[in-house]
Order: structure tokens, then C-alpha cells, then sequence
């Protein structure tokens, strides 16, 4: 192989790469700003598929949605996650964490396993997502306090 045709394939592979960053970013464009009844797109080849058939970027697409209903239709939606900021996210994850504690005894519902619960697991995270991550050893809560302890064996007498 001669020197121009080294140079011709690097730059058919650099064009390649161009075109794959290209694809990737109108994906990404559409994926952060396309809503449909308070759902988002999932992240799946199927909806990758349909996003590059139609070409639009993520502000037209929402558009086009509010115009053609049956458009939505072509795409795989859900809900999004939960907002850490939300209140009552917070609240729920508490009450999460405050039952776990309570029934497996091996763990307290601090605020710093709250704290560390949500960053590991994410806002509104279960019981069985919690419990998981704890048996695989993806977060390590620290151990209930005497005052949780006593709250529990009160609780189990009355």
C-alpha cells in the first residue's frame, strides 16, 4: 500500500468517526430535551432507531409530538427518574430506609445512610434495591444506634 492510500483510509476512518460523533450528538439532543405526557425517551436501540429515521433535533421532535399524536406512538417512553430536590421523594426515601432498618436490624436510618442511600442508589430507591446493594456490598450503612435498637425492642413489645 502506497503512502496516498494509507492517507485515504486514515481519512476515511477519521469521516467514519466525524459521522459516528454527529449521530451520537443529535441522539444525546433529542434524549435531554423530548417529553410526552410527563415521560421521557428510553434509552434503547429501538428508540435510537427511530430517532435517526425521523432527523429532527430534540426541539422539533417535541414539537412535531404536540401536532401528531400518534407520532409518540413510534418510541418507547418513561417515566423519569426521581428528583432528589423533591420533598416528598426525600420523604418516601426516609420511610424507606426507617423500614429496611426496622425489619433487618443490621443498619440505622441516619441521615448520613439516608445521605449515602440516595448518592449510591438514587432518589426513590426500594426496599429490594436497597437491600441488594447491601448484600453485594455496592454500600455499607453504618449499624443502627442503642436508641434504634431500644425503639425497635419497645416496639416489638407493644
Amino acid at each position: 500500500m502506497n503512502e496516498r492510500d494509507v492517507l485515504n483510509t486514515e481519512l476515511a476512518a477519521l469521516r467514519e468517526q466525524q459521522a459516528e460523533v454527529k449521530r451520537q450528538a443529535r441522539l444525546l439532543d433529542v434524549y435531554r430535551k423530548v417529553r410526552y405526557n410527563g415521560k421521557i425517551l428510553k434509552n434503547a436501540v429501538a428508540n435510537d432507531v427511530a430517532i435517526l429515521e425521523l432527523a429532527m433535533p430534540g426541539d422539533m421532535l417535541n414539537h412535531a409530538l404536540g401536532k401528531d399524536r400518534t407520532l409518540a406512538s413510534r418510541f418507547i417512553w418513561v417515566d423519569p427518574p426521581a428528583s432528589k430536590s423533591d420533598p416528598k421523594v426525600l420523604e418516601k426515601d426516609r420511610r424507606t430506609l426507617e423500614a429496611a432498618a426496622r425489619e433487618y436490624r443490621t443498619f440505622g436510618a441516619s441521615e448520613a445512610n439516608l445521605a449515602l442511600a440516595r448518592d449510591v442508589l438514587g432518589a426513590g430507591f426500594s426496599e429490594h434495591l436497597l437491600l441488594q446493594a447491601i448484600r453485594s456490598n455496592a454500600i455499607r450503612l453504618s449499624a443502627p444506634t442503642d436508641e434504634e435498637r431500644q425503639h425497635w425492642k419497645r416496639r416489638m413489645r407493644t
